[in-house]
């Protein structure tokens, strides 16, 4: 089980970012393995499509990207309810992570699944309460 940071999905999306390919070859792989369950926080959908749509400057891009994550059989969507938002309030003060990156934690340690992210602060940070990896290292490890 895992939790996908908005981050690889952003870098699979911009074929000009340091890991397109890695982030894309791990989520190629999760569309054709759509057994392995994917838990998402419902609020990246609008993560992804808003930081899309101000890159690019073209909101109907960014909407129809971020909306056909839904398409993916295996993805989860959670709701951002009391428990998750209170589990992310703790270990974003436990770990001094943003509010945003601490819902991915928080959301990964709820579903005990590993997240995988580009973001520093998850790599550097998340790893004291739970599995964290880096798009490049998912085939090593997985």
């Amino acid at each position: 089980m895992y939790v996908i940071d908005a981050s690889v999905f952003l870098s699979g999306f911009f074929n000009y970012e340091p890991y397109y390919e890695e982030s894309q070859k791990c989520l190629d792989y999760f569309k054709e393995n759509f057994s392995i369950p994917i838990f998402l926080p419902e609020f990246v959908i609008p993560e992804v499509g808003c930081v899309i749509t101000r890159m690019i400057k073209k909101p109907k891009l960014g909407i129809e990207f971020a909306k056909s994550l839904r398409e993916f059989l295996n993805f989860k969507f959670i709701p951002i309810d009391r428990h998750i938002a209170d589990l992310s309030l703790e270990i974003g003060s436990i770990l001094y992570l943003r509010g945003a990156d601490a819902i991915y934690v928080a959301v990964a340690y709820n579903f005990n699944s590993t997240l995988i992210s580009l973001d520093k602060e998850h790599l550097k940070k998340a790893k004291k309460l739970i599995r964290v990896i880096h798009p490049k290292d998912f085939f090593i490890f997985h």
